[in-house]
């Protein structure tokens, strides 16, 4: 497939964008704005509206994604490797996710003798976190790491419901008809006409060109 049909142009600065609203939170969350300047309790106000970066990181995730299985659809060809999508997001997530949760947890253990909630841990490693608050937080040291257990479970969910969708949805052909009244210098009055098969590609079939009125 064409590698420019599987990218949506400006992604990579919607994704540095959210990076930094995340960063941006996160840090101004170490603020005490009681005490502080009033432009320090701006930054602080406007930091703690950062976490709206997740939402964008969520979203176009999901817009990323999904896109190899519309273009499938549009385009009438086979739907996409469901083994390959797997092993990709397992690649990308597992291995930097387990040694972050474990590093940070030995480091919680040994290094500031913190008492570890092995349960939180277990579910962390399975990606269930998420879905009680006694393990919302997975890593004694870094709180951000809630976020993932989320994340593969919109993974999992992701090719499902794209295909219950694509599945469950009839091709329909749309038909667009542009007019274009135009005059020459010699008075003579034209209609362009255009007229627009589309199946979701906006591809014109045919055009015509017809006179209308002459002096």
């Amino acid at each position: 497939m064409n590698r420019q049909l599987m990218r949506i142009s400006g992604a990579d600065g919607l994704r540095a964008l959210a990076c930094l609203l995340v960063v941006w939170h996160h840090t101004t969350q170490r603020f005490n704005p009681e005490k502080s300047a009033t432009w320090i309790q701006g930054i602080h106000f406007f930091g703690m509206r950062g976490e709206v970066g997740v939402s964008l990181f969520f979203v176009l995730s999901g817009c990323l994604l999904s896109l190899p299985f519309w273009n499938s659809f549009v385009n009438g060809s086979r739907c996409p490797n469901l083994r390959f999508y797997a092993l990709n997001r397992a690649a990308r997530i597992i291995p930097a996710y387990w040694f972050n949760l474990l590093f940070c947890t030995l480091i919680a253990l040994w290094v500031f003798n913190q008492n570890i909630n092995w349960w939180r841990l277990i579910s962390g490693l399975l990606f269930i976190n998420s879905y009680h608050y006694s393990s919302f937080f997975p890593a004694e040291l870094n709180g951000p790491l809630w976020s993932i257990g989320l994340e593969v479970s919109c993974y999992l969910l992701l090719p499902v419901v794209l295909l219950l969708i694509t599945k469950s949805t009839t091709k329909k052909y749309v038909t667009y008809v542009m007019k274009i009244n135009y005059q020459t210098p010699g008075k003579h009055t034209y209609r362009l006409s255009i007229a627009a098969s589309k199946k979701y590609s906006g591809k014109v079939l045919s055009t015509f060109t017809q006179v209308v009125s002459a002096p």
